[in-house]
C-alpha cells in the first residue's frame, strides 16, 4: 500500500523586488507548509464514497474520512517538515451525534490533540447563538478568528474572537487573518450584539496595518465560499494566500476517480498589484486534508508554491452492492488507488482512535424499536452492554442470544458506520430501496394507530 506520494503539482515562481522594513532582522528565504481543512461538520468517521477508475467495469465504494486517519496524516507531515502551519476554515461543529451531545466539546478535544495552529469562524459555530460557541471557546487550545465581527455589543463575547493570529514559521511572523460570511444573521443565530462588518473593506484595513507593523506575510482564513474567494483574492493587495471554506468546494485533478471538481488546486487569481494569490479549500468532513508548501524570499515575497490535496483514505473496499470485493477486484483496485496522485491510504492514528473510543460510549448506543439493554458506564469499549433483550413476534421480551440471528432494518446512513455505528461494517446487507420516511409512511397507513412498545426503557421499568 502507498504511504507517501511526491508531490508534483503547481509550481510558480514569481520574482521577487523590494524592500522589507524588517529585512535587517531576517536571515533568508522562509519555508513551510500550509495544512489545511474546512467544513467538518462534527464528522468523526469514514462514510464509502464512489470512485469510478478507468479501465474498471464497476464503480466501487471507498471509505473516506475519519479524524483518526487525518491525525496519522498530519502526524506523517510534522514528522518530514520542521515547519507546518495548520488551519480550519470554519464550520468545524454542527452535523452528526457527536455534537448534539458535546456541544463542541468534542470537536475542541480532538482538534486540541491533532496541534490545530488557528480556526475561523463559520456561520455554524452560531447555530445555538453565543452559549453554542462559547463552550468551543472554552475548550479549544487554539483561537477562533473573525476580523469583520464586531462583538463589542455582546458581553459575552466581547474580546473572546480575534481578528487575527501572529504565528512564528521558520523564524518569521506569519500573519492569519479569519473573515466570515457578512450576512451572517441570515443563515445563523448570532446575538442580536454581534454586527458583521464588510468583507473585502475588512480584510484590506486589516493587511494595510499588519504591514504598518512590518509584518510581510499574510494568509485570510476565510469563510465566505470559494466564488467569494476569488472576488476576495482579485480585490485586496498584500494578501499572499487564501484558505477557504463554506461552499464544500473539492479542488483538484481527480478525473481519474470520477470525483467532480470546481477548479485547480490551488486556483490563482491575480492581486490588483498584479501577483499571483493561491486559493485553497479541502473539500467537507474530514474527507480532505489540503496540503500546500510554500517559500518566501526574504523580502517577504510568496517565491514558490506547490500543493496536492490528500483525500484522506481507508478499507474496506466495496463493490456498489456494499459486498466485499473479490480478490482479483480488490487487487485491480488497491492498484488503482496506489496509482492515483492525491488518494493516501492511512491507517489509524492510536492516540486519536483511543480519544474517539472515549467519545463513542456517549454516541455509540442507537435508538432502537423491539430492542432494549442495559450500560455500565465504567465497562470497556465493547464490552458495556450488560443486558440486551429483544422482542419477539409475540411481542414478549426475550433475552438475546449470542447463538441466535437476527434480522435488523437499519437506514443506510448508520449502515454505513455513521456516526461510528461500525458494528454494520462487515455485515451483508440488502438495500430496500426505501428511505426511512417512506418506510414509516408505510407503517403507520397499515397500522393507522399506533403505540410505544411497553416497556421499551428498560431502565425505568426495573426501577419500579
Amino acid at each position: 500500500m502507498k504511504r507517501f506520494l511526491g508531490v508534483i503539482a503547481v509550481l510558480v515562481m514569481v520574482c521577487c523586488s523590494g524592500v522589507w522594513a524588517g529585512t535587517a532582522d531576517r536571515h533568508g528565504p522562509v519555508s513551510f507548509v500550509l495544512l489545511h481543512v474546512n467544513d467538518t461538520h462534527s464528522q468523526f468517521t469514514a462514510t464509502h464514497r464512489t470512485f469510478r477508475f478507468p479501465d474498471m467495469d464497476a464503480p466501487v465504494l471507498i471509505p473516506l474520512g475519519s479524524v483518526s486517519r487525518m491525525a496519522a496524516r498530519v502526524r506523517q507531515v510534522r514528522a518530514r517538515h520542521p515547519h507546518v502551519l495548520f488551519l480550519h476554515s470554519g464550520d468545524m461543529v454542527q452535523g452528526s451525534i457527536y455534537y448534539t451531545l458535546f456541544h463542541g466539546r468534542a470537536d475542541a478535544q480532538v482538534y486540541n490533540a491533532m496541534g490545530l495552529d488557528a480556526m475561523a469562524a463559520g456561520n455554524h459555530e452560531f447555530d445555538r447563538g453565543t452559549p453554542g460557541i462559547e463552550i468551543l471557546l472554552d475548550h479549544a487550545d487554539f483561537p477562533i478568528l473573525s476580523a469583520n465581527m464586531d462583538t463589542q455589543n455582546d458581553p459575552d463575547l466581547d474580546k473572546r474572537i480575534a481578528p487575527y493570529v501572529i504565528k512564528k514559521m521558520d523564524g518569521e511572523p506569519v500573519a492569519v487573518i479569519g473573515l466570515l460570511e457578512e450576512h451572517l444573521a441570515n443563515i445563523s443565530s448570532p446575538s442580536a450584539g454581534t454586527r458583521m462588518l464588510p468583507v473585502i473593506e475588512t480584510a484590506q484595513n486589516t493587511i494595510n496595518r499588519l504591514t504598518d507593523q512590518g509584518i510581510q506575510i499574510i494568509i485570510l482564513l476565510t469563510h465566505i465560499g470559494y466564488d467569494n474567494d476569488l472576488v476576495l483574492g482579485a480585490s485586496v493587495t498584500g494578501a499572499d494566500i487564501i484558505v477557504g471554506g463554506h461552499s464544500h468546494t473539492l479542488l483538484g485533478d481527480f478525473q481519474k476517480t470520477g470525483l467532480v471538481s470546481r477548479g485547480p488546486y490551488p486556483t490563482i487569481v491575480q492581486a490588483p498589484d498584479k501577483t499571483d494569490v493561491p486559493v485553497v479549500q479541502a473539500w467537507e468532513h474530514t474527507r480532505m486534508l489540503g496540503q500546500l508548501m510554500v517559500e518566501f524570499c526574504d523580502a517577504g515575497r510568496l517565491t514558490s508554491f506547490a500543493g496536492i490535496p490528500c483525500l484522506i483514505a481507508g478499507t474496506p473496499f466495496l463493490d456498489e452492492d456494499k459486498n466485499p470485493l473479490d480478490p482479483q477486484t480488490l487487487a485491480r483496485v488497491t492498484a488503482a488507488v496506489d496509482q492515483t496522485p492525491g488518494i493516501f491510504l492511512l491507517e489509524q492514528d492510536p492516540a486519536m482512535a483511543a480519544i474517539m473510543d472515549d467519545h463513542l460510549f456517549y454516541g455509540g448506543f442507537p435508538y432502537a424499536s423491539g430492542l432494549r439493554y442495559r450500560i455500565n458506564p465504567a465497562g470497556t469499549p465493547g464490552n458495556r452492554i450488560v443486558c440486551c433483550e429483544i422482542m419477539d413476534d409475540a411481542g414478549k421480551w426475550q433475552t438475546a442470544g449470542s447463538n441466535k440471528v437476527y434480522r435488523v432494518g437499519v437506514n443506510r446512513f448508520l449502515a454505513d458506520g455513521g456516526d461510528g455505528y461500525t458494528a454494520f461494517a462487515d455485515l451483508i446487507g440488502y438495500d430496500t430501496g426505501y428511505i426511512d420516511t417512506q418506510a414509516f409512511i408505510a407503517y403507520v397507513t397499515e397500522k393507522k394507530i399506533i403505540h410505544p412498545l411497553p416497556g421499551q426503557d428498560y431502565y425505568e421499568e426495573k426501577q419500579q
